[in-house]
């Protein structure tokens, strides 16, 4: 692992132990997620991309998004069928923390994927995979 890696692992176990109701945004942009606009936020730290409204100083854990970078790495390994056909080890996550996968798709054609809570909260699959890859190295 490179110094730039090792930075940024650092920076995310950081931002995984302060509380969802400090985040801060770094910039926000809108997705368009299964058709629908959807307001996110980059958090600082985090490198995540989470609902919009998470971000917000509300004095209690109040959006479910973020607790998940927290739960991911009480997942255990990902068995050889559950990562069978090349499926996105975040999405697979998102499941297994009993969150939906949703899409969004961008201009330029590629596709990210977003986890939905109960509380219909989102956050990039790719994050959860980073902090559960963090806590298991």
């Amino acid at each position: 692992m490179g110094p730039t890696q090792k930075l940024r692992l650092a920076l995310l176990l950081v931002a995984l132990s302060a509380p969802p109701a400090q985040a801060g945004c770094e910039g926000r942009r809108v997705f368009r997620v299964e058709g629908v606009d959807r307001e996110l936020c980059f958090v600082q730290g985090s490198e995540a991309w989470v609902s919009a409204n998470c971000t917000k100083a509300t004095g209690s854990a109040a959006c479910q998004a973020l607790t998940l970078l927290k739960s991911a790495p009480a997942v255990g390994t990902l068995s050889a069928q559950e990562r069978n056909g090349g499926k996105n080890p975040g999405s697979v996550l998102c499941t297994k923390l009993r969150g939906t996968v949703l899409f969004a798709k961008l201009a330029n054609g590629s596709q990210l994927s977003f986890c939905e809570t109960s509380d219909h909260s989102l956050i990039d699959c790719n994050s959860i995979e980073q902090a559960w890859n963090a806590r298991r190295k």
